[in-house]
């Protein structure tokens, strides 16, 4: 049967593992408690001691005063390049401007020059620190038995010795720290002389704020200096550009007068003149070719426009008109051979040869024209072409130009730039001001900063109680014995059958635990080793041989060996107690009293002597197979087989055969004779035997004694026990205890 076969057999011992389960992810309160009270007296005396500590520490350190002064910051620096004309900020943009300052106000620099501004090298104080340091040196000047450092001269190397440790020194008690989240910051020093720490925290917060003046001036002084060799460079520049702009425009034809070159200009002026003359000879040439037309047709002097609007012709018309009207009168009047009619035809005649002749006249005048207009138009477009090659001649050299006018534009604004820059720091010369501002002095302090003895009293307290409740736990962690049944099942994976209290803690009277069980078998001993044999039958069966022993020696096996058989006899039960510690034989000795000569199980092996020859009675009911002869060094261990065939020979005997055997761990025979038993019951001392030892014990076993193997813890104290343990009968044994007393009354 396997040990968890042999254990959680019945449905009683599965609840309780179920149980075990689900508990075991909760927070484990009342374990704590048991852990703490277990390890009250580590708890308590590890909390005592750090308070101790921490109250000595508040009266023997020495103390020291901080000493702040408040800066705040006013605005950014002002650059020394140019820069845009937007208005700064009172305040800097910033908080990393804010964490800047604080890391320039804690450099080593400005450390320097506080120890040259307060002359600390000539410090007493400071030069003790040649030769002394640390908390020794601190608490003997306290108790006065530091010795004052001598103010004589020093060595180069010493000087520059002690100036490095003196900068050290202040720069590690410095404290700067912005105020929340403004953009201001404390400065603290800390120091064991009040008034020193003072001056200290004071001489940081002004020579901070005097070296951002005296930063500014020189700055000042070196962009004056820059700015007005730079001016000179870029005037030349500047000049020389702009020259080679307008040399470009002149060698490049790109005058202009009005926004626009001269070229631009004249082609503007011939696009007019082209359109002017092109509508002119457009309409000359109209004209003269209408004019040709009607002349062909015969329209001659009737429908010729040109005609129509000349003077000469309109005159020549209207005489005409006096003939032809004439010429009809005389034609009705006069015959057609009348002087007068025929003189009138022939006037008639000559005025139509002087239109006609006005008319070929006008034509040719209009022929003329248009000849002139075409002429015209072609020098204006020829013109024009001209021009448009210019210009884009002229394009193409406005491409270096305006790379040329981009550099002068820029020579010219940064020259301008800087000017106006050189301007503004000569005006600003010897108006400088610091970027920030001292809002308070720092004032002596009148109360120490450190130690603060309630801090390090409370300080002390919590650390006490957080030390002692790690002391408790470690100690706890570090403890290897069993404590209780949970410890026994859950470590060695085994049965706990129970355990057997230390008489003492019981009743102080009690000197023979066999006496008490038999003469009062309901005390709180008699039930708790009658409790063990139930809980061995309960468990296991058959169960009829059981072998008691231990891992170690000195575990009370052999005391509950004695205890078990009293109680089963004293029950009406036939038991027998067989001694197989051929060692030592401790129950032989302690429990058997053997006549002269008396035979014991060494003879009954050997077969010299019968089982009934060997025995004696206990006073108490029960037999013993005592060791009366003891094992020679060079005698045979006690055979299995002849154990094995005695053991067989008493179970037809004894309803109970005990079997009290050597510590498993240091003897063989106990592994051999466990084979024997059908119960194993392994004794180890309450909080005292190592678990490691037991299951060590178990596993040098046989495999098949292994699986009917239960714990048995004696000397347990019965009054301590609950603090220890929250489960079994010992976990509410205040609960009980009055119940047997009040039994006997």
């Amino acid at each position: 049967m396997s040990v968890a076969g042999a254990y959680y057999q019945d449905d009683a011992e599965a609840a309780y593992a179920q149980r075990a389960d689900i508990v075991a992810d909760r927070l484990d309160l009342k374990g704590l408690w048991l852990l703490l009270r277990r390890r009250i007296r580590v708890f308590f005396y590890t909390a005592i001691i750090i308070f101790d500590i921490a109250a000595l520490l508040s009266v023997w350190l020495p103390a020291k005063y901080t000493a702040t002064a408040v800066v705040i910051l006013n605005s950014n620096d002002t650059p020394v390049t140019p820069s845009s004309d937007k208005q700064k900020s009172d305040v800097p943009e910033t908080s990393s401007d804010v964490e800047t300052e604080i890391a320039i106000l804690t450099s080593r620099d400005i450390a320097a020059k506080v120890v040259d501004y307060l002359h600390l090298e000539n410090d007493p104080d400071m030069r003790a620190l040649l030769s002394n340091s640390g908390i020794v040196h601190s608490l003997a000047k306290k108790l006065g038995l530091a010795k004052p450092q001598p103010l004589g001269p020093l060595s180069e190397t010493d000087r520059a010795r002690l100036r490095e440790l003196v900068i050290n020194r202040l720069t590690a008690n410095l404290s700067v720290q912005r105020v929340s989240s403004a953009y201001a910051f404390s400065v603290g020093y800390t120091e064991v002389n009040p008034i020193r720490a003072t001056a200290i925290a004071n001489a940081f917060a002004h020579i901070y704020t005097d070296e951002q003046i005296r930063q500014k001036q020189q700055q000042n002084l070196q962009a004056v200096k820059l700015l007005g060799e730079r001016i000179e460079k870029l005037k030349s520049q500047a000049q020389a550009d702009f020259d080679a702009v307008q040399h470009y425009r002149i060698d490049n034809n790109l005058l202009s007068t009005t926004g626009a070159t001269l070229t631009e200009q004249e082609i503007s002026a011939y696009n007019q003149q082209v359109a002017s003359a092109r509508a002119e000879a457009a309409a000359d040439q109209a004209n003269l070719i209408t004019a040709r037309t009607q002349l062909r047709t015969g329209s001659v002097g009737d429908d010729v426009g040109v005609a129509l609007s000349s003077p000469v012709i309109q005159s020549l018309r209207v005489k005409r008109a006096e003939l032809s009207a004439r010429v009809a009168e005389y034609a009705g009047t006069l015959g057609p051979k009348n002087p007068d009619f025929l003189d009138a035809l022939r006037q008639l005649a000559d005025v139509d040869l002087q239109i006609q002749a006005e008319i070929n006249r006008t034509i040719s005048n209009l022929d003329a024209k248009s000849h002139i207009s075409q002429q015209r138009l072609a020098s204006l477009s020829g013109s024009l072409g001209g021009a448009q090659g210019t210009l884009a001649q002229n394009n193409r050299a406005m491409v270096a130009l305006d790379d040329l006018q981009r550099k002068a534009d820029t020579s010219q604004a940064l020259y301008e730039s800087y000017l106006n820059r050189y301007k503004e720091a000569v005006a600003s010369d010897g108006a400088e001001r610091a970027d920030s501002r001292l809002v308070s002095d720092a004032r002596i302090p009148m109360a120490p900063s450190f130690p603060k003895k309630p801090y390090f009293l409370t300080l002390g307290l919590l650390l006490g109680l957080g030390g002692g409740f790690v002391a408790a736990v470690a100690t706890e962690l570090a403890f290897t014995g069993l404590t209780s049944g949970d410890d026994v099942k859950r470590r060695l994976g085994v049965p706990f059958f129970g355990g057997l209290p230390e008489f003492a803690t019981l009743d102080p009277e009690v000197k023979d635990p066999l006496a008490a069980i038999h003469a009062t078998p309901r005390s709180p001993l008699a039930q708790a080793v009658r409790g063990i044999l139930t809980k061995v039958r309960q468990s296991i069966e058959p169960n009829k041989v059981m072998m008691i022993s231990s891992a170690l020696p000195a575990e009370g096996k052999t005391t509950l060996t004695a205890c078990l058989a009293q109680s089963a006899a004293r029950a009406g039960e036939r038991v027998i107690v067989v001694d197989c510690d051929s060692i030592r034989r401790q129950f032989s000795l302690d429990h058997a009293q053997p006549a002269p000569g008396k035979p014991g199980l060494k003879e009954v092996l050997a077969g010299e002597v019968t089982i009934a020859a060997a025995l004696q009675e206990h006073k108490g009911g029960f037999h013993i197979l005592p060791i009366t002869t003891a094992f020679d060094a060079d005698d045979a261990p006690i055979d299995r087989a002849r154990m094995e065939a005695l053991t067989a020979q008493l179970r037809e005997h004894f309803s109970l055969v005990l079997l009290d055997t050597a510590p498993i761990l240091p003897v063989a025979e106990g592994r051999e004779l466990a084979a024997l038993a059908d119960v194993v019951i392994l004794t180890g001392r309450w909080r005292h035997t190592a678990e490691k030892a037991i299951a060590g014990a178990i596993e040098l076993l046989p495999p098949s004694a292994r699986g009917a193997v239960g714990v048995v813890l004696s000397r347990i104290n019965v009054k301590q026990q609950s603090r220890f343990t929250r489960e079994g009968v010992g976990a509410f044994y205040h609960s009980y205890k009055d119940y047997y007393h009040a039994q006997h009354s």
